[in-house]
């Protein structure tokens, strides 16, 4: 499924071409490394941090525990 983020209300879009032109898997890294410049320069909690990705690896974790578990189940 594809997601097209180029509308003009999406938060990215300020600084690219005009809506419709695509943006690839490298300019996310443009927006990675811009949020965390702008999280250090306002002093503010850059996010996501450890904390969001270890949340993450107990969701990922407990699903995958939960699939192991069904399989069992099944005769």
């Amino acid at each position: 499924r594809d997601i097209l983020v180029t509308d003009p209300s999406h938060p990215f879009t300020e600084n690219w071409w005009p809506p419709g032109h695509l943006l690839g898997y490298e300019h996310s890294f443009v927006h990675t490394i811009t949020d965390f410049v702008k999280s250090v320069v306002t002093r503010k909690r850059a996010r996501p941090d450890f904390a969001d990705g270890l949340q993450t690896q107990r969701v990922i974790e407990a699903i995958e525990r939960s699939a192991t578990q069904k399989k069992c189940l099944k005769p």
